[in-house]
């Protein structure tokens, strides 16, 4: 008992629907985009240590060979920047932020570099 809805209005929505969202599901472009993304992030473990502990000759390794990492992400949606700021890195903030740092990058909780430079008056990494 199946109905044939073929010419009602409601299959033409749900073919428009369809139209203009399934390219967003397709399960190939979301694998590439999960995989870049999580590369992103999970990259971003030794550049995130270096950026927080002010190595900065490690940081320019990283970043010789992936000068995409200068923005990458740790598990709280922090980049680099946000680290070396927190931790009062103020030649490791110099130096990603001649690398095109991003610095208006918001961390999961909102706050983005300058949160952190008022949060802990670290005027010196400005």
């Amino acid at each position: 008992m199946m109905k044939n809805l073929s010419n009602s209005s409601h299959s033409t929505d749900f073919q428009h629907f369809l139209s203009i969202f399934l390219p967003f599901f397709n399960p190939f472009c979301f694998i590439i985009s999960c995989s870049f993304s999580r590369s992103l992030v999970m990259s971003g473990g030794d550049i995130h240590a270096a950026a927080r502990s002010g190595d900065l000759s490690k940081l320019q390794s990283i970043l010789a060979s992936n000068p995409l990492a200068v923005n990458s992400r740790d598990k709280h949606s922090r980049t680099p920047l946000h680290l070396a700021v927190w931790a009062r890195q103020a030649q490791v903030v110099s130096y990603l932020c001649k690398q095109k740092a991003d610095v208006g990058a918001a961390a999961m909780d909102g706050m983005g570099a300058i949160h952190f430079v008022a949060q802990k008056e670290h005027l010196e990494v400005v």
